[in-house]
Order: C-alpha cells, then structure tokens, then sequence
C-alpha cells in the first residue's frame, strides 16, 4: 500500500522520478548493457520490463516463468521460460552515468542496509546527500522507494530538502507506529488472558486505538499467536468459591 499525503503518494513520487528519459536510458542501459550507451533518451525501443526490488533483505522469490510453475521435467523444454530482469536497489553493480541515478542508488544502498546502526545509517545518508549535493527529486524518490512516510507536498513547498527532513519525520513515524503496536500487544494480551473472544478483542482494538477492522486483524495476526503461545493456561482465582482454577486460553492453529 502506497503512503497517501495530500495529492502525492510515495509511488507516484517514484514512478515521476522514472519518467525522465534520460535517467530511464541510463538505468536500462546500465542493466542491460553493462552501461554502454546503447539506448538513446529520445529513442523509441521494445518493450523490455526489469523489476527493481526496493526491499531490506536479499530477493528470495522467482526469477523466472519456470520458477513460479510446478512443470515436469518431461515438459520444460516445450515451456518457454521468461527471466526477470531483476535489480535490488540494497546491492548492485550498475554502470550508471546519470549523476541523479547514481545519488538514487548510493543513497539507497545506505538505507536499506539494516547490518549496520540507526546512527550510523542516518549520518552516513546525510553526509553523502550533502556532500554531493543531492537533488531534492532524488531524496523525495528515495524515500518513496524505501517507504519513508513523508509529507512529499510539504517537501514540494520548501525550498530545500534535505536527509534529515527524511530521517526526522520517519523517526517520528516509526514512534508512532511503535507506541501503537505496544498498546495493540497490550489489549490482545489481556483479551486473550480475559477469555475474550477474537471478536471482542478486534473491537476492543478498533475502539481503543480508533482503527479499521483491517488494521485491527493485522495486529491480531502479528501479536495474537505469540501471546497464545507463550502460555497455554492461565491461573486465575475464581471469587465465589476462593478456589484456584485454571482457565484455558483461546487457541489459534
């Protein structure tokens, strides 16, 4: 899901970026030939698609038509096979010559390297987006494509942007969203010891946190398995009868 703020969303931002035919002749040409000129930006070409993975960890899907499909030995060789032409913006070894697709790429290999330290990744993006000078369409692409949750129409408005406009708001983000989570595992945790069904505890989430069925299922989905399982039943003392009685907790499969 694309992050909505005002008129511009985060795939619309990438998706301008691309639409310059110079920096998309550089790209194709650095995919697909080894960064040799061949593609001209005012030259029409077939259509060739490449996928560009904007992901955190290594690609771990298909590659290619016989990847997806369950084909027998017997008949791959009558199945045409389709490659992907596949680039992970985390790590990669195009020869590009555009300046802004350089910046696109180095930038974003620094972000998306989650082995090294929030402030270490922070300081280093900031001082390769000043050092060279970035252009603000870069930054605004590159937090885009990371899924940086940015007000790009403020961005739009100012006259500078920089990295620690991006770092800065997805900070505050990423707080948010914590806190968040932290009181979503909260009511599902004393739901489930409560006995309370799935559906009493979605509502209980969609009030308490003023959120859609749907996001309320997400959490349920992320928190409700592992608080179930961290304990199968639950001592309580029942008040009528003083006595000690376990209760079993709803199970998920």
């Amino acid at each position: 899901m694309s992050v909505k703020r005002g008129n511009l969303r985060a795939d619309t931002v990438v998706k301008n970026y691309w639409r310059n035919n110079e920096q998309f002749a550089d790209f194709f040409n650095a995919v697909l030939f080894d960064g040799e000129q061949v593609i001209k930006p005012d030259e029409l070409i077939p259509v060739i698609t490449i996928v560009v993975y904007y992901g955190e960890k290594s690609w771990d899907g298909a590659a290619s038509l016989h990847e997806m499909l369950n084909i027998p030995k017997t008949m791959e060789s009558f199945v045409n096979d389709y490659k992907m032409h596949l680039v992970e913006a985390r790590k990669n070894d195009l020869k590009l010559h555009n300046i802004n697709n350089q910046d696109l790429f180095n930038l974003l290999e620094i972000i998306l390297d989650k082995s090294a330290k929030w402030n270490v990744i922070r300081e280093k993006a900031i001082n390769y987006a000043r050092k060279h000078e970035v252009e603000k369409s870069v930054i605004m692409t590159v937090a885009g494509a990371a899924n940086c949750k940015m007000d790009y129409n403020m961005m739009e408005k100012k006259g500078d942007a920089d990295m620690c406009t991006v770092f800065e708001e997805t900070r505050k983000e990423g707080a948010a969203q914590g806190l968040a989570e932290g009181e979503a595992k909260g009511i599902i945790k004393t739901g489930y010891e409560f006995g309370l069904s799935e559906d009493d505890i979605l509502t209980r989430l969609q009030k308490k946190l003023n959120i859609s069925l749907q996001k309320a299922q997400e959490y349920l989905s992320m928190f409700g398995k592992q608080t179930v399982q961290s304990g199968q039943f639950l001592l309580r003392r029942r008040k009528s009868t003083e006595k000690m009685v376990y209760i079993c907790k709803n199970r998920r499969p």
